[in-house]
C-alpha cells in the first residue's frame, strides 16, 4: 500500500482526527485486507504505512499534538497506535 498524504492541508492534532483521515484516503481493497489482518499481523502493516503516516501527519517535523494525543514523544510509538486505530476502526465498526 501507498498514500499520498502531502494534499492535506494541516496536520492532525488529534489521534481520532488522523484515522478518520487515513480511512478516507484507503481504497475499499485496503480496507478489506486490513480487516482481515490479526492484532500480531498489525507490526507488519506498521511497517509500511508508519512512514507515510509519520511524514504526512507531521510527526517527523513535531506534530506535538499529535504525540500528546497519543500519549507519547516517540514518532514511531504514535504511527503505531494510528495503524491500530485504524484496524480496530475498521474491523470493530461500520466505518468505512
Amino acid at each position: 500500500m501507498a498514500f499520498d498524504l502531502k494534499h492535506i492541508v494541516s496536520d492532525p492534532g488529534t489521534i481520532e482526527e488522523a484515522v478518520k483521515r487515513l480511512i478516507f484516503i484507503l481504497t475499499d481493497r485496503d480496507k478489506e485486507k486490513i480487516k482481515t489482518l490479526s492484532r500480531s499481523e498489525l507490526i507488519w502493516l506498521h511497517i509500511r504505512l508508519g512512514p507515510t503516516i509519520r511524514n504526512g501527519f507531521g510527526l517527523n517535523e513535531g506534530n506535538i499534538e499529535l504525540l500528546l494525543d497519543c500519549k507519547t514523544i516517540d514518532k514511531k510509538t504514535c504511527s503505531m497506535k494510528i495503524v491500530e486505530k485504524v484496524w480496530e476502526n475498521l474491523k470493530y465498526s461500520c466505518i468505512s
